[in-house]
């Protein structure tokens, strides 16, 4: 820690620019994911505390597609530093996609800017068998493109210089 502090770069803030871009990601669906599914294991008495929580977190998030709700992913951009937003808890994968799109400046990609989709894996990671239940967002949406893809769009369009 103390070497990485000696090494650290000033830089003065040159420009402040806010920019955000709406993300629309599709919704997990078949088995729990079901909205009759979630329905009954919400009123499900039998059923732990758990799966209650996460069958009305991804009804909740069902019905936030299906009115067509998007995502902010914002990002404040200050020139040799931008700190952007993602929603969910957005894997790691995200973070060093976001270095990839600006290899020129510091960027910070944080989570949680929008909880409503749980997990956020990346595409390698479903390829992998990524299976959890605190996860109401699809591998890919209906015309095949994949969850990853729309990520790093929306990153490249709030990144942008």
């Amino acid at each position: 820690m103390s070497a990485a502090w000696k090494e650290t770069k000033r830089v003065p803030i040159a420009q402040v620019n806010f920019r955000s871009v709406d993300l629309h990601l599709p919704p997990r669906v078949g088995g729990d994911f079901d909205i009759d599914a979630m329905k009954r294991i919400i009123t499900d008495k039998k059923v732990g505390r758990w799966e209650r929580n996460c069958a009305a977190l991804g009804l909740s998030w069902r019905e936030r597609v299906d009115r067509k709700h998007p995502i902010d992913v914002p990002c404040l951009d200050l020139g040799a530093a931008q700190f952007m937003i993602l929603p969910g808890e957005a894997f790691v994968g995200y973070q060093l996609e976001a270095q990839k799109i600006r290899p020129d400046s510091f960027v910070i990609a944080a989570g949680f800017g929008d909880g409503a989709v749980g997990y956020l894996p990346t595409d390698e990671c479903w390829k992998e068998g990524y299976v959890d239940t605190y996860n109401w967002v699809a591998p890919a949406d209906a015309s095949g493109k994949t969850t990853g893809t729309l990520m790093t769009e929306a990153m490249t369009a709030a990144l942008k210089k």
